[in-house]
């Protein structure tokens, strides 16, 4: 995953297919409002269970204290992503 200065993420899969999401939207989620700051959105931004997800606490394996996001959203709400 790459976390981007405009609240996107790039998610690329093993199985070759890349996507792109704007997760703006999740700022308004109250346990997301932290990360209005843009680099604590990005350096919380990581891989749990599978998932793009934000870890809440100190610990960035945490994935009982974690906001994450199905891969089903990413792939319908996602764009098909292609590096230039």
């Amino acid at each position: 995953i790459v976390p981007c200065d405009n609240y996107d993420v790039i998610v690329y899969y093993d199985t070759g297919h890349t996507f792109k999401i704007n997760c703006r939207h999740l700022l308004n989620n109250p346990s997301m409002q932290k990360f209005k700051d843009i680099e604590l959105f990005k350096k919380h931004c990581v891989i749990l269970n599978g998932n793009v997800a934000w870890y809440l606490g100190d610990n960035r394996y945490d994935d009982w204290n974690c906001y994450d996001l199905d891969n089903e959203v990413v792939f319908k709400k996602g764009i098909k992503y292609i590096e230039k």
